[in-house]
């Protein structure tokens, strides 16, 4: 299920802002995003944006979030509230239910991660997790696309930020790269990240010796 259909950055910052988030290049190019799988990824280096809009995106659809203060008045989402008053979301239809969780709600659970995704992500809910692969070795990562898959096939949406080339190879998931000089969709072997790790497990050596 697709609840969330696409997403527009309204005119309100000028262009030549110089503080986050409108000072990350990405988000300044940004006008609309539209949303076509259940599963979406946002893509990309740190200070790309992914986390960034991923925060902003929680912030505009008022999802529940893990915060020691209500996220009005948590200080560390402040420049996330900026961009968050310049996005108009788009629904259809629009859900009551979801969850946002940061990487670092998730990681230091061990065993525990997948138990607290369970307990904040439900079906028929728009959830949105930031890097989420850091909570999970890279074998354990295919319990976590078995959750997803069980949430998807009970009408769930995700949008996810990752690096993970294994989280990445979720099975009809879009890809939002955000690596290029504007976010666009991206084929899972296309996307940086994949391609990097697969020349260096064809060769490690060689990656190695060049240090």
């Amino acid at each position: 299920m697709i609840f969330l259909r696409s997403i527009e950055r309204l005119s309100g910052e000028p262009e030549s802002y110089t503080h986050n988030p409108f000072a990350i290049p990405r988000l300044v190019s940004l006008r609309t995003l539209a949303f076509t799988a259940p599963v979406t990824f946002f893509a990309g280096e740190n200070a790309s944006g992914p986390s960034t809009l991923l925060e902003a995106l929680a912030l505009r659809a008022r999802l529940p979030m893990p915060t020691e203060l209500p996220p009005e008045h948590e200080p560390s989402l402040a420049s996330s509230h900026r961009l968050a008053r310049n996005l108009n979301l788009h629904w259809s239809p629009k859900t009551p239910y979801g969850a946002y969780l940061r990487s670092c709600d998730l990681h230091g659970r061990g065993a525990g991660c997948l138990e607290l995704l369970r307990e904040r992500c439900v079906p028929g809910g728009l959830h949105l997790l930031d890097t989420p692969e850091c909570a999970f070795p890279p074998k354990r990562q295919m319990e976590f696309l078995s959750f997803l898959k069980t949430l998807v096939a009970e009408n769930a949406q995700f949008i996810i930020a990752t690096n993970s080339p294994i989280v990445l190879a979720f099975p009809g998931a879009q890809i939002l790269d955000f690596d290029q000089p504007q976010v666009a969709a991206c084929e899972y072997d296309q996307v940086p990240v994949v391609k990097f790790m697969r020349g260096f497990l064809s060769a490690p050596d060689e990656f190695v010796w060049k240090l």
